[in-house]
């Protein structure tokens, strides 16, 4: 195999049989690298650690070594690269956050595909659990409330003040707030900075239309009593049906900050700390600097770090099957929580670089063959995927059955002594047989034979998930490993998950432990 580190030290390290007890082995578990790769020499591999900007890097960020990884991938012609999306943003699980705002995995940007679910996700129930949550209407955080409003909904009701668009559903939400971040490929950056500056340019209204909106607002303001604060909702519902239009009630409401009246008074626009919510008042003129210095007012730019903290908390209040609580009703509520947990379930991508044909020929005087070794000794449990052969149009059986059992004693520990016996896909062929002739140019071939003289110690090495033989039935339909907490049943000896069986991830595993199966027997 070979490990891939980048760091400031070295880039790679080739791993072989002999130095798999000496300290360079060992480093694999280092986390202090920006990038740790595994590539199988039989072209499978994994993606281990990135460590970019949030990982504490201050060289280069998670995108730009994920366009590396991929390109390395491709150059040495990879045909398949797992991970288990593990990222966080800022103490949010991004893999939650990032299909929200933008309906699939962050390491889907580069052809990562849904690979296994945990706890027995399917495909079809992550794509379901990702539509709903990500449309679920902000309208069911605001039914059945009653004055005043409860933090969640000023916070939101900001953001849909902020927006220029309306937000109707959660991914809109996010989505809103993820581009007020910059959390954007280049190409979106490009585009958000054109709808900013469209924002700030002069408005579609006629001039004449806008002052005297403007005059309506600051009427309603004056009526109030001295310096009494005003929310944007209630000034809102005072003057929309004096201005008429929504959309320039929002336009001067978003620009009223600072407007003066004939009495020498300002408006003073603020974000109220303890509801989030956007208040207006008016100060005398010679007051308002003395209040800009002592006090925090909303422009029409939030600062990013009053931003990030907003995000924060929509993400425990509305994603985080933990903490989430602003959904109405409860059977809302309840399946929320479900989606956010299956889309959290979800960690082991895959990505498929050849999908159609591994390597394809342009050569007519080459054949491929697709290879696999049926191994009849006490190696003959391990599973292997087939070995990519590129033989000449004349090879001969024999030829194939050297080529095979080199490229498997190359490959694997645990084959590196083996020798092909027998072609069972043609038993009857002699060894001058041309392969050609038994599959074409393309084919596939099994070929049994023995590991002579191997050393059984490799035997740990035969199994991708172990050497036990384990068997695995959940009541989630979980039917093997897939990398979350088991525990066996004492009495049948069957494994499943301990959130299945109702044991918290924080508890210990009990010391005895029934199944509800043998339970009810």
């Amino acid at each position: 195999m070979y490990i891939l580190r980048l760091d400031a030290r070295s880039l790679g390290v080739k791993i072989d049989v002999e130095s798999l007890q000496e300290p360079e082995y060992s480093r694999i578990e280092d986390t202090s690298h920006l990038l740790h790769g595994i590539v199988h020499s039989n072209g499978y591999g994994h993606l281990v650690r990135i460590n970019g900007l949030e990982g504490g890097s201050q060289i280069v960020n998670g995108y730009d070594i994920m366009n590396f990884w991929d390109r390395l991938c491709r150059l040495l012609r990879v045909r398949k690269i797992t991970v288990m999306d593990i990222s966080k943003k800022h103490s949010m699980e991004y893999r939650l956050l990032h299909a929200i705002i933008h309906g699939h995995p962050w390491y889907s940007n580069w052809g990562y595909e849904f690979g296994t679910g945990s706890f027995g996700l399917t495909i079809e129930a992550y794509r379901e659990a990702l539509k709903s949550l990500s449309t679920e209407p902000l309208s069911l955080i605001f039914s059945n409330s009653r004055s005043p409003r409860s933090q969640l909904q000023n916070t939101i009701a900001l953001y849909q003040f902020l927006s220029d668009k309306s937000l109707v559903t959660i991914r809109d939400l996010f989505s809103f707030i993820s581009s007020l971040l910059g959390w954007q490929t280049k190409k979106s950056k490009a585009l958000s900075i054109v709808q900013e500056q469209a924002l700030v340019e002069p408005c579609t209204w006629s001039a004449e239309d806008v002052r005297s909106s403007f005059d309506k607002i600051l009427k309603v303001l004056k009526a109030t009593n001295a310096q009494q604060w005003v929310s944007w909702k209630n000034l809102k519902g005072a003057t929309s049906r004096s201005v008429g239009s929504i959309e320039l009630l929002k336009y001067c409401l978003k620009h009223l900050n600072g407007k003066t009246t004939e009495d020498g008074k300002v408006v003073v626009m603020r974000r109220n700390k303890e509801t989030g919510s956007v208040e207006y008042s008016l100060r005398l003129e010679a007051a308002v600097k003395d209040y800009h210095g002592s006090q925090v007012t909303l422009t029409y730019k939030l600062p990013k770090v009053h931003i990030l903290n907003d995000l924060q908390y929509f993400y425990n209040a509305l994603l985080n099957p933990q903490t989430m609580h602003g959904y109405n009703p409860m059977t809302r509520l309840d399946s929320a929580r479900l989606s956010a947990t299956k889309l959290l379930n979800s960690k082991h991508l895959i990505k498929h670089y050849n999908k159609a044909d591994d390597f394809p020929i342009s050569n007519s005087f080459l054949i491929q063959i697709a290879c696999n070794i049926e191994p009849v000794d006490h190696y003959k449990d391990s599973i292997c995927p087939p070995e990519i052969l590129t033989l000449p149009v004349t090879a001969t059986v024999s030829d194939l059955k050297a080529e095979a059992a080199k490229a498997f004693q190359e490959t694997y520990l645990i084959h590196q002594n083996f020798e092909a016996d027998q072609l069972l896909d043609c038993k009857v062929a002699s060894e001058t047989t041309q392969v050609k002739l038994l599959f074409g140019s393309r084919g596939n071939a099994l070929i049994n034979g023995r590991c002579y003289g191997g050393r059984r110690k490799l035997g740990i090495y035969r199994m991708e998930r172990g050497v036990e033989k384990w068997m695995v039935d959940c009541v989630c339909g979980a039917k093997d490993d897939d990398g979350e907490r088991m525990l066996a049943c004492d009495v049948c000896g069957v494994w499943q998950h301990t959130r299945c069986s109702n044991i918290k991830d924080a508890e210990d595993v009990p010391i005895k432990f029934v199944c509800r199966m043998c339970n009810s027997a």
